[in-house]
């Protein structure tokens, strides 16, 4: 999906066009008196719903969240890259894209528009995650990065480039856990506790009858992570301890003033008989930690909850402007345009 945020201080309608002319481009177009956003102009002039088309097409373009309300007005939209629909430009992350865009100050109604520009080859970017061995990082961690050198994750020893899809917490008691899909097969975990001990999570509704189990902690300045496999209520058992491998690598992680925060990545479906396969779904988790100690001493808190695993964004946030900050912008003087690929 294309996320797209509209951002308007005027009352009326403002639109934007895939294309370098207003023939042929394929539109967005909020804050009509319409519910529909999706829109087509085959010749010019005034562009209709791409519903209404001679030859018809099909409404794309989903709303997710809407701030009518303050000043400035906020729509925060989205459609496939490709919908298959010929009322609808293909886009292609990693090009440029021509955009053309129009407004009107005080009417609803799609009217003649009293301001209008085109913005010619703006990039479409995919988000990456990077790796600080493999890029420098212009945001607080490697993994939350707004931009990057090289924009690369570090998979065993090369470096790759792979699109990041949606970043969503959790809080289980005392741990804040994150996670993203990292391309079409990975998983990122990112562990942030404010306590200098370990922390864990297990795939499953208890210790007992095979549960596939981690934890990570700081072994003075180097984060660990350990992969393990649970069989009883009792310490479980490292991975290649039971002729299993070890398929969590740490990614970045860091300790200060006992707030820690470590990153881990492995794949789905690892293939390994003592590995669980993490399904794009609403999965049983355990968790546990213990507050004093780093030590695989027992766990002084911990409990159960469910967790959905999904590439898309479930924690939206809770004001949309700031999409505008981690986001690339483009400021259309009457409108800005923010675009994310996930």
């Amino acid at each position: 999906y294309i996320h797209f945020w509209i951002v308007t201080k005027y009352a009326g309608w403002s639109g934007i066009g895939l294309g370098s002319a207003m023939a042929g481009s394929d539109m967005i177009i909020v804050n009509t008196d319409k519910t529909e956003y999706d829109y087509f102009n085959p010749v010019g002039g005034a562009p209709g719903l791409d519903t209404a088309q001679t030859e018809a097409g099909v409404s794309d373009v989903i709303l997710v969240k809407e701030d009518k309300v303050s000043s400035p007005k906020v729509f925060h939209l989205k459609r496939k890259t490709n919908t298959g629909d010929s009322k609808d430009k293909v886009i292609t992350v990693g090009q440029n894209q021509d955009f053309i865009f129009a407004s009107h100050n005080t009417s609803t109604t799609l009217s003649q528009h009293n301001s209008a520009k085109a913005i010619l080859a703006q990039p479409i970017s995919k988000t990456q995650i990077c790796d600080s061995s493999c890029s420098k990082c212009s945001g607080p961690e490697p993994d939350h990065c707004t931009a990057c050198s090289g924009e690369a994750l570090l998979i065993g020893t090369s470096c790759q480039t792979l699109t990041k899809h949606a970043l969503n917490t959790f809080t289980l008691d005392k741990i804040k856990l994150s996670y993203q899909i990292v391309g079409d097969d990975r998983i990122l975990l990112h562990f942030e506790y404010n306590y200098p001990g370990w922390a864990g999570i297990g795939f499953g509704k208890g210790m007992s009858g095979g549960v596939d189990m981690l934890r990570v902690y700081m072994d003075g300045t180097t984060p660990k992570v350990e992969d393990l496999w649970s069989t009883a209520t009792s310490r479980p058992a490292l991975d290649t301890a039971v002729s299993g491998k070890d398929d969590w690598t740490v990614q970045s992680g860091s300790r200060s003033s006992n707030l820690t925060k470590i990153s881990i990545l492995r794949k789905l479906n690892t293939e390994d008989a003592k590995d669980f396969l993490i399904t794009l779904t609403n999965l049983d988790v355990v968790f546990s930690g213990n507050t004093d100690s780093d030590a695989f001493n027992k766990h002084n808190f911990g409990g159960k909850t469910q967790i959905n695993f999904t590439k898309e964004n479930l924690n939206p946030p809770a004001d949309e402007k700031s999409a505008l900050i981690t986001n690339i912008c483009y400021a259309l003087p009457i409108i800005y345009l923010s675009l994310i690929h996930i």
